[in-house]
């Protein structure tokens, strides 16, 4: 989705232009755009003026990183608030400070209301420059995602890979449990009965009860995806010390779980109008340059208003660029077998 949203980049005049101090140019730019707009139906950028309202650089933004700050007086969103970790994922690796929130104004264009802000600041010099902040679901709203119907499906698809993970790299795949019988001396009757004597006398001539536990741990290294089903040697002192295997009754899940892959895929590439071709599968042997290719035309097709959108974006954001107008920001739809711009 995002890459068919992408297209093959912007012109090739625009392929190598930078348009900030770490050397991103449109197309770098227009990628991360792209990812945000697939993931989250929206997407923000950075903009810093001089004095002139010149445009002088555009730094994307994680649009999850973005929040709208609370109404201001005339009850409008005025400013968005700025911070890398608002869900908390991170704090194990630094403390999360309200401090770390910056503020920054929302686009406003105007050269009046830039100086005012700018003003407001202390002076170009702590002016921090304004945010586009752009919404698939309206102006200045939180947005939602296309594929919202199928999170359902997205969070199934990703319970069956858990499951295909444990049982690969965590299952026992003997099934079953391996048991020792306890002797009469290590119960719990025969510690409250037997007198201390006993005890003392018994002590080096029966195994502690440690020695299954030892079993055990050795067990425990014959498990997983490497070493699953590979053979234990233990000796013992006689055939009563044999431990005891007690196999699991195991039901046959497999069509079950095949079934239900199947379907959750298929709900969540309907969710993103896809073709099975585009995400490889159903191809069989119907596969063809020509079957490829109305693919591509289809979906670009279903991704023709995003791309219409971001262009859109990017003509106002790059008015009044200090270093000269830009004469199209059309992103050039994707074609089967040609090449993107890499850079």
């Amino acid at each position: 989705y995002s890459k068919f949203i992408n297209g093959r980049g912007f012109s090739p005049e625009l392929f190598k232009v930078q348009v900030n101090s770490k050397k991103q140019t449109f197309d770098d730019l227009l990628r991360m755009v792209a990812s945000d707009y697939a993931k989250f139906n929206g997407f923000a950028l950075h903009i810093n003026y001089n004095a002139l309202g010149q445009k002088t650089s555009v730094y994307h933004i994680p649009f999850e990183h973005v929040r709208l700050q609370a109404l201001d007086k005339e009850g409008n969103f005025s400013k968005v608030a700025i911070h890398p970790d608002w869900a908390r994922e991170f704090i194990s690796l630094k403390a999360w400070n309200q401090k770390d929130i910056k503020y920054y104004d929302l686009y406003n264009s105007d050269l009046i209301e830039i100086n005012k802000q700018a003003e407001i600041a202390g002076g170009w010099a702590n002016y921090q420059g304004q945010v586009f902040y752009y919404s698939g679901n309206g102006d200045i709203s939180y947005p939602i995602p296309s594929y919202v119907a199928a999170l359902t499906d997205m969070s199934s698809d990703e319970g069956l890979s858990n499951i295909n993970y444990r049982n690969i790299r965590n299952r026992f795949m003997s099934g079953g449990i391996l048991a020792g019988i306890k002797k009469a001396e290590e119960t719990e009757l025969y510690k409250e009965t037997a007198s201390e004597e006993d005890s003392l006398r018994e002590e080096n001539i029966y195994p502690k009860s440690d020695e299954m536990a030892d079993v055990a741990s050795e067990l425990i290294k014959f498990q997983g995806d490497e070493d699953a089903c590979k053979i234990a040697y233990i000796e013992v002192e006689n055939k009563d010390e044999l431990p005891t295997f007690i196999p699991f009754q195991s039901n046959n899940y497999d069509k079950d779980y095949t079934s239900a892959e199947l379907s959750v895929k298929d709900k969540i590439g309907r969710a993103f109008n896809q073709p099975p071709i585009l995400r490889a599968e159903n191809i069989g042997a119907g596969f063809g340059s020509e079957l490829m290719q109305a693919c591509y035309d289809y979906y670009n097709s279903v991704t023709e208003t995003e791309r219409y959108d971001i262009e859109r974006v990017f003509t106002e954001i790059f008015t009044n660029w200090k270093y000269g107008e830009i004469a199209s920001f059309a992103i050039q739809p994707k074609i089967w077998g040609a090449k993107t711009n890499v850079n």
